[in-house]
């Protein structure tokens, strides 16, 4: 699945026609791709930049790696950047799972915590959780 955050101002059409522009893209560099599910997000206003807040929101990036270890394992992660546009914010993080775990258990726990994460920490809008597997 690709989530695609396009300017509020543009229409479906204009929208629809980035997306099938992408996912031809995709297909073409990458011919083992069979099929690709675009997601269309409203990116929000366009007037107001988004800005990375991760230096200034210590706190918070330390609030996500707490509720993500909890739940994923100690120390599982890292690499949190939190990026803000007016009331929006939305985090993005990496966390480590163990190699052996199946695609349907990864996606289950990625899910759980983007959810927890956004009932614990209102302030997100929006979690990203990019899966890798452990290093052991």
């Amino acid at each position: 699945d690709l989530h695609l955050e396009v300017d509020d101002g543009l229409t479906l059409e204009q929208a629809h026609d980035m997306a099938s522009h992408i996912e031809r893209d995709l297909r073409k560099d990458m011919p083992d791709i069979t099929r690709v599910n675009t997601h269309i997000e409203s990116r929000g206003p366009g007037d107001e930049e988004e800005r990375d807040v991760t230096a200034e929101e210590g706190g918070l990036v330390e609030a996500v790696r707490f509720v993500t270890d909890r739940l994923a394992g100690r120390g599982a992660c890292h690499d949190v950047s939190l990026r803000r546009k007016g009331g929006r914010c939305v985090a993005s993080l990496h966390c480590t799972f163990e190699r052996s775990l199946s695609i349907l258990e990864v996606h289950e726990l990625t899910t759980r915590i983007e959810e927890q994460l956004k009932r614990e920490i209102p302030s997100l809008t929006r979690v990203l959780v990019h899966a890798e597997p452990d290093s052991s």
